[in-house]
């Protein structure tokens, strides 16, 4: 007996991934909702958002769609000046769950979480160049701190 997905001719099932994190190819046929591009257009702006919404309404798949445009745009500016912004995605806040619920969360808790992102998303970035490209960055980013 053959199965569904052999019968629809598909390559593979698409049923076999229950979340976006684990969907390999998300952003290449993501349903792109009414928001999506007011998102990219505060991303690109260097703006900060906070996208709420139930389970699987696509706040995963928005944010990796997002997340895989700003990068291919990079890659396709490869050597332009203007590198656009660095995407921190922060999506984990079990660390302050605790603090929270118990009414004691505060500010310095949140820059902490913010701050490992950023960092973590830095060294992520930075060990993705060339050598040659990292060793432009790094000049260019001391030179603007020695101003």
């Amino acid at each position: 007996m053959k199965t569904l997905v052999a019968t629809l001719g598909l390559t593979g099932n698409p049923f076999e991934h229950y979340t976006a994190e684990t969907e390999p190819n998300i952003a290449d046929y993501a349903v792109r909702p009414p928001y999506l591009q007011a998102i990219s257009d505060r991303v690109n702006g260097l703006s900060s958002f906070i996208l709420f919404g139930d389970r699987g309404a696509g706040k995963s798949a928005t944010r990796i769609t997002v997340y895989a445009e700003i990068w291919g745009s990079n890659a396709a500016k490869k050597g332009a000046k203007d590198r656009g912004p660095l995407v921190v995605n922060l999506t984990d806040y079990s660390s302050i769950q605790e603090k929270l619920r118990k009414d004691r969360l505060q500010e310095h808790d949140l820059i902490r979480i913010v701050a490992f992102v950023v960092i973590e998303q830095i060294l992520v970035w930075s060990s993705s160049l060339e050598d040659e490209e990292r060793q432009i960055s790094f000049r260019d980013s001391t030179r603007m701190s020695e101003r």
